[in-house]
């Protein structure tokens, strides 16, 4: 027992020094699996270079940390993270924080900076809004509207100029490149691009995010291009040590499905009174019942594309999201696969 309890001491002492480290950036050496090797392509040879951690999630979640209300931003896991807290937390009173702040722990913790990070783009020193914020909003429940994404934009621009940020990130390329190149050799080079582009997503408007600022939350927002009528779709991932993992796996293919599956759900929630009915009587629920309805519709597409893709058994893939809830999981499907027959 005294052995279990001293060794048990030695861990936490040694974590805690984990946790307080300031050594930037410190992580073990990566070294790849028999597999990875053996599976490497060019596509992942090219990678060196590559970087998925976008300058405008970064800068917004910043924001939404420095608020203190968002719960996926509060600890510090990595030397990252107080490498940023360090830097940056003398600006919480900026006016972008306190904006952000006066809405609320519900607007923070919700996937608003996601929504609007990729209804941003670089225009010379700052930032402007593309596209229509607003179509990504459901009725029922309206994250942005453009003029309060334009009032924060302006406030962002000046954060983004007094505190240097753009340097920041640029200072720190080589750490987001190598998870950029861990993340594509773990998981990423196997994602099949092609049967999403079977479902109206093309390879060209898929991106996947690593937010390094954040933990625990994967994310898919879209933008509807209004001039071609295609969709950009996201997958957001939480940075990790490893992406070996089968979370990371099916969290790209779910984020992925949602820039499909969403638009389907509202209209469905909205104009089917079948669905409406299967969603509000299903044992899962989720805040809005409009979410509950796009999560049905994601997981029936995530369904599919493991049946597809992995091998899996899809009789054997439904009972399970009947068990864990969706009550009417076979159903759906049966009208999502209609839907794209």
């Amino acid at each position: 027992m005294r052995s279990i309890i001293i060794t048990m001491l030695l861990l936490f002492v040694l974590n805690a020094c984990s946790l307080t480290s300031q050594e930037y950036p410190a992580e073990p050496e990566y070294i790849p699996s028999e597999y990875e090797m053996q599976h490497e392509s060019e596509y992942m040879l090219e990678t060196t270079t590559l970087n998925f951690v976008d300058e405008r999630v970064e800068l917004i979640s910043l924001i939404f940390r420095l608020s203190g209300l968002g719960t996926s931003f509060l600890n510090n896991f990595t030397d990252y993270h107080f490498l940023l807290m360090q830097t940056f937390d003398e600006f919480r009173d900026h006016p972008a924080v306190v904006f952000i702040y006066n809405q609320g722990p519900y607007f923070v913790n919700s996937e608003a900076f996601a929504l609007l990070a990729v209804h941003l783009e670089k225009q010379d020193d700052g930032f402007v809004l593309i596209g229509n914020i607003e179509l990504s909003n459901s009725e029922e429940w309206a994250l942005w509207t453009s003029e309060k994404a334009e009032e924060f934009v302006t406030l962002l621009n000046d954060f983004y100029s007094v505190t240097n940020f753009h340097a920041f990130f640029q200072e720190n390329t080589e750490y987001f490149q190598a998870h950029t190149e861990r993340f594509i050799a773990q998981v990423y080079a196997n994602v099949n691009h092609e049967w999403f582009a079977q479902h109206g997503i093309k390879r060209e408007n898929m991106h996947p995010v690593i937010m390094t600022s954040i933990r625990y939350l994967a994310l898919g927002p879209s933008v509807l291009c209004t001039s071609t009528g295609e969709i950009i779709a996201y997958a957001m991932i939480p940075s990790s040590l490893s992406y070996n993992d089968s979370w990371v796996r099916w969290a790209i293919i779910h984020e992925y499905a949602h820039s499909i599956a969403n638009p389907i759900a509202d209209s469905w929630y909205a104009e089917n009174e079948e669905f409406r009915r299967m969603v509000h009587e299903s044992r899962i629920s989720f805040t809005h019942s409009f979410i509950t309805a796009r999560e049905y519709i994601t997981d029936a597409l995530v369904i599919w594309y493991k049946s597809e893709n992995c091998d899996s058994e899809r009789e054997r893939l439904l009972n399970e999201f009947v068990a864990r809830g969706y009550t009417y999981m076979h159903e759906v499907f049966d009208m999502v696969s209609e839907k794209f027959r």
